[in-house]
């Protein structure tokens, strides 16, 4: 007797893209979030000539990995999961909710532990 198993026709390891909106809080009198991202590429920008474009493209690229990677990284502050660049030391803090992976910050990981807290809603 031959037993048969059904197979069902999915690609293992590969999750369903999912919808997903870069979002950034704008402090105004903080520099947290587009303009902590600004400052990062500005930065680069200074050291070498075409490095902030590759900063940028780089953190891009990274977030753009989500759409695969997402909810596989830790979590940290209770509800943030947080991916660290590959090139860069700079880590991208996001959510996901139901079928939408919402980024809140991309902060620098030199900085003060202190400042991602606050920046993230704790403290």
């Amino acid at each position: 007797m031959q037993w048969k198993k059904e197979r069902k026709h999915t690609r293992i390891g590969i999750k369903p893209k999912r919808r997903y909106e870069k979002r950034f809080h704008d402090h105004s009198n903080s520099r947290f979030g587009k303009e902590r991202f600004n400052i990062g590429l500005h930065f680069y920008e200074k050291q070498e000539k075409g490095l902030g474009n590759y900063f940028q493209d780089a953190l891009y690229s990274d977030i753009d990995s989500l759409i695969i990677y997402s909810g596989i990284h830790p979590v940290k502050f209770d509800e943030y999961y947080c991916m660290l660049s590959k090139r860069f030391p700079f880590a991208i803090y996001y959510k996901i909710k139901e079928d939408d992976l919402l980024i809140d910050a991309i902060l620098d990981c030199r900085q003060k532990p202190d400042v991602a807290e606050k920046r993230l809603g704790k403290k």
